[in-house]
């Protein structure tokens, strides 16, 4: 091999080397860091379901005390035969009082 192909080589070799050394820590933090977004976007998705269950929770009471309000006998039925648990084996039951208003 001569002089000139040898150092040819080694230049090839500190240059896989540094590559190598630099890639790695990199790759290791995108990993790390690909990771962190995943949990934020859980953590993300999951608010956005809690605050949509919340608003929905929101109108439906919402909904109730203004059917109360306005002192509508079929809501106020409902949420009374829904607390006690009032229901004859011949009546239909009403849908429950969550539906109310939707």
């Amino acid at each position: 091999m001569t002089p000139r192909k040898a150092f040819v080589t080694s230049l090839v070799v500190v240059h896989i080397a540094i590559g190598l050394c630099a890639i790695l820590p990199v790759s290791s933090w995108y990993q790390r860091r690909t990771d962190e977004v995943a949990q934020q976007r859980q953590f993300y998705q999951e608010g956005q379901e809690r605050r949509v269950e919340q608003e929905r929770s929101l109108q439906v009471s919402t909904d109730q005390l203004e059917a109360l309000r306005d002192e509508n006998p079929y809501v106020v039925e409902l949420i009374a035969r829904d607390r006690h648990g009032y229901s004859g084996s011949d009546e239909i039951t009403p849908p429950p009082v969550q539906s109310v208003g939707k």
